[in-house]
């Protein structure tokens, strides 16, 4: 009986996840509320009031929580990829003995192309560099991210975002109009003025 009362929960807070990551258009928003939610959960079990505890502790939770919930439609058998201690999916890569790298960049966290959660990733990097180019950002993310068709979705990603699209657009070039048939016609001297 516990464990389909589990499953259940589980359903739930899946289903309850898919809502809240599509309605919210940006990340340190969407892991506040997130925070906020697990704080509640946690407070309700353990019977403290919610107060008591801070929001900032949870929002690594939120992230964790969000990245778990986003992994479970990958399938990336030919990154061979292993579970950390937080039961995320990482890249297995060759740069294990690397002295001077730190974990996430040897085993980055894999994440979907497709995921809003992804998205919303994305946009945050951009904003945080402030809206340095594709090459940049997906550089940046790489140090802690592996985004499956990484290079198309940062460029996607980025394509979308206004101010860029401001800054970046073409300026209107003015056509020239046809001459007045008074200046290609033939005709003498001062016959047509003013």
């Amino acid at each position: 009986n516990d464990q389909k009362n589990d499953a259940y929960h589980a359903n739930d807070t899946c289903q309850l996840l898919i809502k809240v990551v599509d309605h919210y258009s940006s990340l340190s928003k969407l892991l506040n509320v997130i925070a906020r939610l697990i704080r509640f959960m946690e407070a309700t079990k353990s019977h403290v009031s919610p107060s008591s505890l801070q929001v900032h502790d949870y929002i690594s939770h939120a992230k964790t929580a969000l990245i778990k919930h986003e992994q479970k439609r990958l399938n990336v058998s030919n990154l061979k990829p292993f579970e950390d201690d937080n039961g995320l999916l990482r890249v297995n890569s060759r740069l294990t003995d690397a002295k001077h790298l730190s974990f996430n960049e040897k085993f980055p966290i894999i994440l979907p192309h497709n995921s809003q959660l992804t998205k919303l990733i994305i946009r945050n990097e951009h904003i945080i560099s402030a809206h340095m180019n594709a090459n940049y950002v997906l550089c940046k993310l790489r140090q802690q991210f592996w985004i499956i068709k990484g290079r198309k979705t940062v460029t996607n990603v980025i394509r979308q975002c206004r101010k860029c699209k401001e800054e970046n657009a073409q300026p209107l070039v003015q056509e020239m109009a046809n001459l007045p048939i008074e200046r290609i016609s033939p005709s003498f001297p001062f016959q047509h003025v003013g």
